[in-house]
């Protein structure tokens, strides 16, 4: 149990080290939503029924995956998503 969890954290703390390369667009939606970077991390590594289950920090490797992730938060954020 504790090294899973050891595990977990040491997974958001690498996730939340990569959000100085999300863009303006993709955090701001994120911090919007989560009250915390580790939140945002979390989200942006689990797979998302909106993207096709598709892991969001995958799906940003093109500028339109990065297109379809901010456009989930912001549905997201504005309540309106699927």
């Amino acid at each position: 149990m504790a090294a899973e969890y050891r595990r977990q954290i040491q997974h958001l703390e690498r996730c939340t080290t990569l959000l100085h390369l999300v863009d303006a667009r993709i955090y701001d939606a994120g911090m919007s939503i989560f009250t915390h970077e580790a939140g945002l991390a979390g989200w942006l590594s689990t797979p998302e029924r909106a993207l096709r289950n598709r892991v969001p920090l995958k799906v940003m490797r093109t500028a339109a995956g990065r297109k379809a992730v901010a456009q989930v938060l912001l549905s997201i954020a504005h309540g309106t998503a699927l």
